[in-house]
């Protein structure tokens, strides 16, 4: 395995690596299929997918909490929620700390928040998610989690009990926010202690920008590691993949998104984006 600077990736993942201006063209290529895809960027390749709940311990059991405080200030500016998932999904999207991590199902989305922060000397990052492989994602984890094995998957499980059925008929789960939010209900009255697989949400576009960025959203036990490790434990590293942007490659990424409409004012519609967008536009 190859090593960028100082860091060198995961010896587990694929190393996809796209160095030069002139491979610009293979980034779409590595994307998959969008149909069946979700994406991530990160600046820096060397973060994990972790939710930021997890990452400071205090924030775990002080999740609810949290979220009650933004939902008692957030009908102040006009939101109003059905469910904790539409919470959750708003909290999350906003900057409040929580189980979930923003993904999206556009890959040029994907790479403009890989690129588009404070230049990093390892380069950058974009996890793209196998949707297809969703399924045999929550047999696994039953399969361990659970004594009783794949047998399981019919019985009521205490924060997913929707999800057996979804995995015998086979279905693709980007899930539907219909589909699990009675279960998002659950594990948030029991968050310290309820225990699930990772899932990707399908979630109600409740704001602009939601609906410009393509959000949706992984659910992640935060008891339980980042997103890779989680995925390793099970042994389905093949549902992740990593494709590296060297520093050279993210300037070049950035001014190919700026040509074709990928901007900071498109995916934050809002006057303040516009107006640094065009700041920014016309200071490069």
């Amino acid at each position: 395995m190859a090593r960028y600077g100082t860091w060198a990736p995961p010896a587990w993942w694929k190393d996809f690596r796209i160095d030069s201006p002139r491979n610009l063209s293979a980034l779409w290529k590595l994307a998959g299929k969008p149909e069946y895809s979700a994406y991530r960027g990160l600046s820096d390749p060397k973060y994990e997918l972790t939710p930021r709940v997890a990452r400071i311990s205090n924030h775990v059991k002080n999740e609810w909490n949290m979220m009650a405080d933004f939902l008692a200030y957030a009908r102040s500016h006009g939101h109003h929620l059905n469910n904790r998932l539409e919470l959750l999904a708003l909290a999350q999207h906003h900057g409040l700390p929580t189980r979930c991590m923003d993904v999206t199902t556009a890959f040029g989305v994907a790479l403009y928040f890989a690129v588009s922060g404070k230049p990093c000397a390892r380069g950058a990052m974009v996890w793209c998610i196998d949707l297809e492989a969703m399924p045999r994602v929550a047999v696994r984890w039953y399969e361990k989690h659970h004594q009783d094995g794949a047998n399981g998957l019919r019985c009521e499980y205490q924060v997913f009990p929707s999800l057996p059925a979804l995995v015998e008929r086979e279905v693709v789960p980007l899930l539907r926010h219909d589909e699990v939010d009675q279960q998002i209900d659950r594990y948030m009255t029991n968050s310290t202690k309820a225990r699930h697989p990772p899932i990707i949400v399908s979630t109600p576009h409740i704001s602009r920008r939601m609906t410009a960025q393509d959000a949706n959203f992984s659910v992640i036990d935060p008891n339980g590691g980042h997103l890779a490790s989680q995925l390793k434990e099970i042994e389905c590293n093949d549902v992740l993949r990593g494709i590296w942007l060297s520093p050279k490659l993210c300037s070049a990424v950035k001014n190919h998104l700026q040509v074709i409409g990928i901007t900071r004012r498109v995916l934050f519609p809002d006057i303040d984006n516009l107006a640094a967008d065009i700041a920014d536009r016309y200071a490069a």
